[in-house]
């Protein structure tokens, strides 16, 4: 009786342990090493190209690696390409027509207003011109503050810039050689003493990721397309770009869909269209509901965690860490976890 209590002291002590190391490791190593890390899961994907154009079309191997990764780098450069024209190209067109929302919105603005001076017995058009007054005031305000705020800070923007990039480059230089180097690397790493250790913490860091990346990207898809549908039924003609928009704000913490939708839904209640409020307003609901039921079990169900148990560190993840600790959270659970089977399983201290 005593040793068992001794060895669940001792498996308490280490997993303490491990939960110190994750937390310094997470907190001052990552943010130091991250521009290699994103390098080497780059590297590994685009590595089979790379052997291929090396053993099969018996490229240099500096040859198949540069133009590997020129060629994987366009591909993205003419992606996000497409991507920002759509974008600005919906900007534009909504430029273009903002003078009608907001003759529409000042018109809406204004019936309100009226029922409101109705229904106090006030002077017509009081409520409406102490409304207009507050809004020039707020954006002549935000104009004043707005152009010292950018030369106070410029420094520091171009600093940033200078920053990013910086990290682009290393990053670019990093996927490269590790890419011509993967073979070498392997080799290397095979004389590792911690070998083993390694490749099974890598496969269950890789198995965490990869259950992490699909769930975000079946889920923003769903809520893109939920938002996409639920806009067309309220007559918005950029229903498609704006569903997308909502759909990757879903996945952001202390954001989601509801910071849009629900303003949304409130200013459509201002003008008087109660039915799309409503829709808008159910809209966000179905979004809350689909990622809080969607996001444990798509992930629970690939790393053998139950959805409580997920949720539960994907919360105090995301308190410790942000929005690294979403992904975190649940990666050091899993480590800690079977590390301690490991050990249990080999009676180290039976």
């Amino acid at each position: 009786m005593v040793w068992q209590m001794r060895k669940k002291l001792e498996l308490f002590g280490i997993a303490l342990l491990l939960l110190a190391a994750a937390f310094l490791f997470i907190k001052y190593i990552i943010p130091l090493i991250w521009p290699f890390i994103l390098a080497y899961g780059l590297a590994v994907l685009i590595s089979p190209i790379v052997r291929f154009l090396r053993d099969k079309l018996h490229f240099h191997k500096n040859a198949a690696a540069g133009l590997t990764l020129v060629v994987a780098l366009g591909g993205m450069a003419v992606g996000i390409y497409f991507l920002l024209d759509a974008i600005v190209g919906q900007i534009m067109a909504f430029v273009e027509v903002w003078p009608r929302y907001q003759e529409q919105f000042l018109g809406y603005l204004k019936n309100v207003c009226g029922i409101m001076e109705n229904s106090f017995h006030m002077d017509r058009g009081v409520v409406y011109n102490h409304v207009c007054d507050g809004m020039n005031h707020f954006v002549e305000s935000w104009q004043g503050k707005i152009m010292p705020l950018l030369m106070n800070n410029s420094i520091q923007t171009l600093l940033a810039v200078m920053d990013v990039i910086i990290v682009v480059a290393l990053t670019v230089m990093s996927i490269f050689y590790m890419v011509r180097d993967m073979e070498k690397i392997k080799k290397v790493s095979k004389k590792n003493i911690f070998y083993k250790e390694i490749v099974y913490l890598k496969g269950l860091i890789s198995k965490i990721l990869k259950a992490y990346v699909r769930s975000q990207i079946i889920i923003m898809s769903i809520v893109a397309v939920i938002c996409a549908v639920g806009l067309a039924m309220v007559g918005n003609d950029y229903n498609i770009i704006l569903g997308i928009i909502i759909g990757v704000f879903d996945a952001l913490p202390l954001i989601g869909a509801g910071t849009i939708l629900i303003p949304w839904s409130i200013v459509y209640i201002f003008m008087g269209e109660y039915m799309k409020a409503t829709i808008l307003f159910v809209i966000f609901i179905v979004c809350y509901l689909t990622r809080e039921f969607l996001e444990p079990r798509l992930m629970g169900q690939k790393i053998g965690m139950t959805p409580i148990t997920t949720l539960i560190s994907i919360y105090i993840g995301y308190q410790l860490f942000g929005f690294l600790g979403m992904i975190a959270g649940p990666l050091v659970f899993v480590l800690i976890r079977e590390i301690l089977e490991k050990i249990n399983e080999r009676g180290l201290y039976t």
